[in-house]
């Protein structure tokens, strides 16, 4: 059997990729159906994978018109439409985290808004997953040729691939749900001096901010219920803004980029009846007020 030609895939203008991952030689899951009973049809294929993703800043544009065209290059290269699906009708949520996909930010999924197409001609696989959030169009191309050692090219209408940056797990969390806890800080009780330190969570929230100089991002103390509301609400604030000085003094994050608030006592993670809960409970958050 011939091995598949290689395509040139035009991608629009102004697209911005984001990360592009090579493997010599993979074992891909390529979907072929929609969620049901609990799992997503797929068919395996073994041999050299890209993964790319870009994104795209375009208040107008579609999902269905961005893929328009790269539907019509694929056919034209003589490639057979296996499964074609737009998000409720994919499976939504459960095919979304069934799939291969990058995380955010390199590539956000709009559970309300995306469109999945697989691709077929011989061995050769090709998968486009396009989402839209806002003004962002969001796109990732996967494509697995076992017959060759080099898969297809993208059209130098794109610009050269931007630098790679991994996440840890407190940075996805924040990129994912909007916050996250900076679970190792450390005060003395009922005091708002931060502990000496060192403590990772600053280090790699000062590390997100470094690769997100746009980014705007909100410290938020929190306490137990010991004590009056007013109190605490006061000492949670202090407490933010503990972290907020240290990140500056000691990480150079510019001050105009942080902010200082409390809720004391009224945002618990979990009951204040036993000194585990009452422990979770104390504690700051970094919430993103503005990525870019």
């Amino acid at each position: 059997m011939a091995a598949a030609a290689q395509v040139t895939l035009t991608v629009p203008n102004g697209a911005k990729q984001q990360i592009v991952e090579h493997s010599k030689v993979a074992k891909y899951e390529m979907p072929i159906g929609s969620w049901a009973d609990g799992a997503v049809p797929t068919k395996r294929i073994t041999g050299p994978l890209w993964q790319r993703a870009w994104q795209l800043q375009s208040p107008s544009i579609t999902i269905d018109q961005f893929a328009a065209p790269i539907l019509s290059q694929m056919k034209e290269a003589g490639y057979d439409v296996v499964f074609d699906c737009h998000d409720v009708q994919c499976g939504g949520f459960d095919f979304r985290y069934s799939i291969k996909v990058f995380l955010a930010p390199q590539m956000f999924v709009n559970l309300r808004n995306f469109r999945f197409i697989a691709f077929e001609k011989a061995n050769s696989v090709k998968t486009l997953l396009a989402s839209k959030a806002g003004s962002t169009l969001s796109f990732q191309l996967i494509e697995v040729n076992p017959e060759a050692s080099a898969t297809a090219e993208i059209s130098q209408k794109l610009p050269k691939l931007a630098r790679q940056t991994f996440y840890t797990d407190m940075q996805t969390e924040l990129l994912q749900n909007g916050y996250a806890v900076l679970s190792d800080l450390d005060y003395e009780p009922g005091s708002s001096k931060l502990g000496a330190g060192p403590f990772r969570s600053l280090q790699e929230l000062a590390d997100f901010m470094e690769n997100q100089p746009e980014a705007e991002i909100i410290l938020v103390g929190h306490t137990d219920n010991t004590g009056a509301s007013d109190a605490n609400i006061a000492l949670s604030k202090r407490r933010a803004a503990s972290v907020v000085e240290r990140l500056v003094t000691k990480y150079g994050i510019a001050a105009k980029q942080l902010t200082a608030d409390g809720v004391g006592f009224f945002a618990p993670l979990t009951a204040n009846t036993a000194d585990s809960g009452r422990e979770r409970n104390r504690r700051v958050e970094a919430v993103i007020k503005r990525l870019q």
